[in-house]
């Protein structure tokens, strides 16, 4: 049937067009998709670690009201895509049946049916079964460039701006720091340009193996130091000195690697224990082991999960959140940091391991300067200084025991809201 040419090439440029227009469109609705899918998962995620507070604070209908909001979203893009599948299929089905019409219509007229009936049949059926496999060609191609957004996320991820002179511009003098004093002048630190400084002509100085508590109410910018010492946010206007050397001009990865850090959120790898205290395998079992007995409770809680070798699932599951920060403390110790900056490292412990902790405190960090950061005021005493910061400004620094016993001192008030009184506070020590 020669003559069904005559269908077929006006046929091609049409179905060109459908497959161009489609293509583009299912990429851009991908696009969308995916990009109304992270808020949602976010969301959704961060309502359920903070499900407490959200209780607490009563915002159960406005957290609801916002899943909804990017729940809407999501189904919008999902219902596009669908429709534009939809507009697709109606299309193709069109152009099979113009096919399957023309071949009738042509075998018809001619004499085709007359002479080769077998193959007039042939044909006609060979055109019904055209139409699902050019559908199916234009949905692999389509298919296979959505697929590909997700690397063209990944590309944008990889191309966004790093951390503020992430390479530095110097080199740490050797085996820096040697003494582990800070001095922070002036310094001043806003996550955002339009956000009103958390830090506020921060300046104190530290002697070498100093243990300091900084303390406050929330929001008074206790965190802040920290991040301001890891350069976790440019600072706004001062500057850190570690060792007389400016912190500002250190690559962030020296930085990081020679300050030892026991966050808030204790975290912990999948995998075995001695992966978790050195993932960087860069220490003996007998190291790794020393620093495990500096933390008492550690040692026994090491021993229970079958030594060195025992298994830790993804994010420490099968442990409790005193025992993650537990072994975040005796990686902290095996890194043998002359800087260690403690976030409330007590918050999730319970009296017995508190308690080690607080021993620990005073035995294992003697080599290094200590800067703890602490919500819970028992064991402060066995710091050196306390320094208390309110509205991202220090407005009180001194001994635990003087601050405890001077009524007029906010730590005092700090003390008494607590249930702890000064005679009680100075007799733990």
């Amino acid at each position: 049937m020669p003559w069904l040419g005559l269908v077929i090439i006006p046929m091609v440029p049409i179905y060109l067009n459908l497959q161009q227009r489609y293509r583009h469109a299912s990429r851009d609705i991908k696009r969308l998709s995916s990009n109304a899918m992270s808020p949602l998962y976010t969301h959704f995620t961060e309502t359920l670690q903070g499900l407490t507070t959200i209780r607490s604070m009563r915002a159960s209908p406005r957290f609801q009201r916002d899943f909804q909001v990017k729940l809407e979203e999501s189904i919008k893009a999902q219902l596009t895509q669908s429709a534009a599948q939809q507009w697709l299929a109606l299309r193709m089905q069109l152009l099979g049946t113009l096919l399957v019409g023309g071949a009738g219509l042509l075998a018809a007229i001619t004499a085709s049916h007359a002479t080769n009936p077998g193959l007039v049949g042939l044909c006609i059926s060979y055109a019904l079964s055209i139409t699902g496999q050019l559908g199916d060609l234009l949905h692999a191609v389509a298919e296979t460039e959505q697929e590909l957004v997700a690397v063209e996320r990944v590309d944008q991820y990889l191309q966004l701006e790093g951390e503020q002179n992430a390479l530095g511009s110097a080199d740490p003098p050797f085996d820096w720091p040697t003494q582990g004093v800070l001095r922070f002048q002036e310094v001043q630190l806003s996550y955002r340009e339009h956000l009103i400084p958390a830090l506020r002509g921060i300046s104190f100085d530290t002697e070498a193996f100093e243990r300091i508590g900084i303390v406050g109410r929330t929001g008074a910018g206790k965190t802040s130091v920290l991040a301001a010492l890891l350069r976790v946010a440019p600072l706004s206007q001062g500057e850190i000195r570690l060792d007389q050397v400016n912190l500002k001009t250190l690559p962030l990865s020296v930085l990081r690697e020679r300050i030892g850090v026991i966050t808030q959120e204790p975290f912990l790898f999948e995998g075995t224990v001695r992966e978790n205290l050195d993932p960087r395998h860069g220490f003996y079992d007998s190291e790794i082991w020393h620093a495990v007995k500096n933390s008492a409770a550690a040692t026994l809680l090491v021993q229970q999960l079958g030594g060195l070798d025992g298994r830790v699932e993804q994010c420490g599951n099968n442990l409790s959140a005193g025992q993650r920060q537990l072994l975040c403390l005796a990686r902290a110790l095996l890194k043998n940091a002359k800087v260690v900056c403690i976030d409330d490292g007590t918050s999730n412990l319970d009296d017995e391991s508190d308690l080690c902790m607080q021993q620990a405190l005073r035995n294992a960090f003697k080599s290094c300067t200590l800067l703890f950061i602490a919500h819970r005021l028992r064991g402060l005493q066995a710091m050196d200084r306390i320094i208390v910061l309110d509205d991202g400004r220090i407005c009180e620094e001194g001994k635990p025991q003087e601050l405890a016993h001077n009524t007029a001192t906010i730590f005092h008030g700090m003390l008494v809201a607590q249930d702890i009184s000064p005679e009680d506070f100075t007799r733990l020590d």
